[in-house]
């Protein structure tokens, strides 16, 4: 930021200014409602941009933009000398400052929470020492099964170009596993090619990635007793974007006033980045690389 305001002044100064000024400003905002004792409303807002105030030939110019790029900041300030210019054409009389010693200060309002002493138990928001907790917990898994997903669907885009044909530099080196896989994912098999097979399974294993499906594939290969555990408490796995997408996105889901509401979702992001896991392993003991020459 302060190499943007010094070059804004610069370019004031060079331009004719006599006077300049800058502010940069980047302004994040919290709204907080109550409606009969409960949280009503919880908002959030962030801007940021810079304003440029100059005296040219005894006249005030202002400018001001929130392109914070080189270009922008002397867009801004060769627009502030420009209307300067053209407002002292219609002067009455020099600007005169009156003489103000510089003040250098700093402030910052109570933002942080005090778990452990005495300071606010709460930010604004209501959330506590848990909930924050809680909200770095489920984002770092929610990344940790984007991360697998993004791994898996990779290895499958080079099994679904091997099973086209549209790749040299890879085979499909164990037939045997992969019409067992198909059986698994209930892709037909008997009496139809390899390759065939393939390009079914890529295309049933491809749709699990935004599936909105009940289950997904491989989720039969889970214990009984586990996936019961799933159902009874309605949390079976689904594809990435219904669950990975409200934890990685959404700043404040469930009740901001309990973490436990906020860790109840944590589980869905990494059940959905298991199967995408397995999905990658699975594909990646089907597919080989073939020999290439070496290099001279």
């Amino acid at each position: 930021m302060k190499q943007f305001g010094a070059l804004a002044l610069d370019t004031a100064t060079a331009q004719g200014a006599t006077y300049a000024d800058v502010r940069v400003m980047d302004i994040r905002q919290r709204y907080l409602s109550t409606k009969n004792g409960e949280t009503a409303q919880v908002r959030e807002s962030e801007s940021y941009g810079l304003g440029v105030r100059v005296i040219v030939e005894g006249a005030w110019g202002f400018a001001s933009t929130d392109d914070l790029t080189r270009q922008g900041v002397l867009a801004a300030a060769a627009k502030a000398v420009e209307i300067a210019r053209a407002s002292a054409l219609a002067k009455k009389q020099d600007v005169q400052l009156a003489p103000e010693p510089k003040i250098i200060d700093h402030w910052e309002g109570p933002c942080r929470i005090d778990p452990f002493g005495e300071g606010p138990q709460q930010g604004v928001c209501g959330a506590s020492a848990d909930l924050i907790v809680a909200r770095s917990l489920g984002r770092s898994i929610a990344a940790g099964a984007s991360a697998h997903s993004d791994h898996g669907r990779d290895i499958l885009e080079v099994f679904s170009q091997t099973a086209a044909g549209e790749t040299s530099g890879y085979r499909i080196t164990d037939e045997g596993k992969l019409r067992r896989l198909a059986e698994e994912w209930h892709v037909a098999v008997d009496g139809r090619a390899s390759d065939e097979v393939a390009r079914d399974l890529a295309e049933a294993m491809f749709a699990d990635f935004g599936s909105r499906k009940d289950r997904l594939g491989f989720t039969e290969r889970v214990p009984d007793q586990r996936r019961a555990l799933w159902d009874r408490l309605g949390l079976p796995p689904r594809g990435l974007p219904p669950r990975i997408a409200p934890m990685a996105s959404s700043p404040r889901p469930g009740d901001p006033r309990s973490p436990t509401s906020r860790r109840s979702p944590t589980p869905s992001p990494a059940r959905a980045g298991r199967p995408s896991g397995q999905v990658g392993q699975a594909v990646q003991q089907l597919v080989g690389c073939r020999s290439l020459p070496a290099r001279p």
